[in-house]
């Protein structure tokens, strides 16, 4: 939101379904558009985590957007169709994919990401993983990442704590990968990393 007599400026993290917005003078709103994404859709499945758990609830069925850094997916018991649960995927930038349930009209949203897609077998449900898309990076050599203001920025919980992120802390550290080609794999795969250091040593 910016304020062009004030010379205020808001940025806003907390998605918006419907791009809502109240009148007032001298001020402009202006929400992203998301784009449709792509999903590798898997029939009579359930959504799976990387070690083929069912995941872990975040808060009480219904508690929107719910997220606390440690958790796999929201669950929603009113929606009415897999469009409905699509929708609410398309529209979130944190979801990775859904599950539906035509039986219960059940729809979890996903936010935790999954490199391999992973399901397991289950009538009359549905699991949608987001495909990812290559992403374009700025590449600096014979450089280290820092923060906005220069730091080395804080680690998220322990070596190899895969995608621990508690919303405070600035980067994963693994060393567990052994080429640069899958540091970038991982963070082409994860929708919440905006760029990775690899050390050739």
């Amino acid at each position: 939101e910016w304020n062009e007599n004030s010379d205020k400026c808001e940025i806003w993290f907390k998605d918006n379904d419907e791009g809502n917005t109240e009148k007032a003078n001298n001020a402009e709103c202006w929400w992203v558009e998301p784009e449709e994404k792509n999903y590798d859709r898997h029939k009579n499945a359930r959504c799976r985590t990387d070690d083929y758990t069912s995941g872990v609830q975040c808060g009480t069925t219904n508690h929107d957007y719910y997220y606390d850094g440690h958790c796999d997916y929201n669950k929603h018991s009113d929606f009415r169709s897999l469009d409905e649960c699509k929708y609410k995927c398309d529209r979130w930038s944190k979801c990775v994919g859904f599950e539906w349930n035509e039986n219960s009209d059940k729809c979890e949203i996903w936010f935790k990401d999954n490199d391999e897609g992973n399901t397991e077998k289950a009538n009359n449900a549905e699991c949608w993983w987001v495909e990812p898309e290559e992403k374009n990076y700025d590449r600096h050599k014979n450089a280290r990442c820092r923060t906005d203001d220069y730091t080395s920025g804080v680690q998220c919980g322990t070596t190899n704590h895969d995608y621990y992120y508690d919303g405070h802390c600035d980067y994963n550290k693994h060393s567990d990968f052994r080429s640069l080609d899958e540091c970038k794999y991982k963070c082409d795969r994860w929708s919440k990393c905006v760029g990775f250091e690899w050390n050739e040593n």
